[in-house]
């Protein structure tokens, strides 16, 4: 069996995060990008992934974020 292709990591620092109830995904916002990212809840790591990026904001510290592509607003993993 072929691994999958390993993500691309960008370290950045967590400005927002916006959830709204009915929607599908959580909104990030990282700096120093001008991007708006997203966090899809149907992920089974969601609620990991989504504490490790609170954490961050509120701590101001920096976290990895990953993706399957440079171009990809999807994020895959948050490495604290």
């Amino acid at each position: 069996m072929d691994s999958p292709n390993p993500l691309v990591y960008r370290t950045l620092a967590i400005a927002t995060v916006r959830a709204a109830p009915d929607a599908d995904h959580v909104e990030i916002l990282a700096l120093p990008s001008a991007r708006i990212f997203r966090l899809n809840r149907d992920r089974p790591d969601f609620p990991k992934l989504l504490e490790r990026v609170r954490t961050a904001a509120a701590s101001g510290r920096p976290v990895q974020l990953g993706f399957i592509d440079e171009r990809s607003d999807v994020i895959e993993d948050v490495v604290a």
